[in-house]
């Protein structure tokens, strides 16, 4: 059985360590964390996993940590549940969420435990974060296009 999100469980991992410097052209790690909203079986059973207090709790919890974030349209996935069984095919619909976050060790931490802590209340086996190496520009650095 699933179980509320809990925000508390991430506060210990959040601090300015782990924020991007916006004012200034900085490296960054992009991390998207996919959240699954809803499985659709083989046979068509429904089962819903992040509820909308859930997606609203995390939604807190990243903008607090990391002083903002995106959360991109719905996205849907096709796998088996089973890779040796070939009836256990599933639908699911995930709700990316995407953050900057500063490329140091204690970014990745927090981002295991966020990894641990959905697993655990969602009852997932595998939560996909997906990390990226990116450059955020500064701002006067782009040319204006007037």
């Amino acid at each position: 059985m699933a179980k509320p999100i809990s925000a508390a469980a991430l506060a210990k991992f959040a601090n300015d360590d782990v924020r991007v410097p916006m004012d200034v052209g900085a490296l960054a790690w992009k991390y998207t964390i996919l959240v699954p909203v809803e499985e659709v079986s083989f046979t068509g059973e429904r089962r819903t996993l992040a509820t909308v207090d859930d997606l609203e709790t995390l939604r807190g919890v990243l903008c607090d940590s990391f002083l903002g974030l995106s959360i991109l349209p719905p996205i849907q996935g096709h796998g088996l549940r089973d890779p040796l069984n070939p009836t256990s095919l599933e639908i699911n619909k995930n709700i990316p969420f995407v953050v900057y976050a500063s490329p140091t060790s204690l970014s990745d931490k927090y981002f295991e435990h966020l990894q641990t802590e959905l697993q655990k209340c969602l009852d997932q086996g595998v939560i996909l974060i997906e990390r990226q190496e990116v450059f955020l520009l500064k701002a006067d650095v782009i040319p204006s296009l007037a």
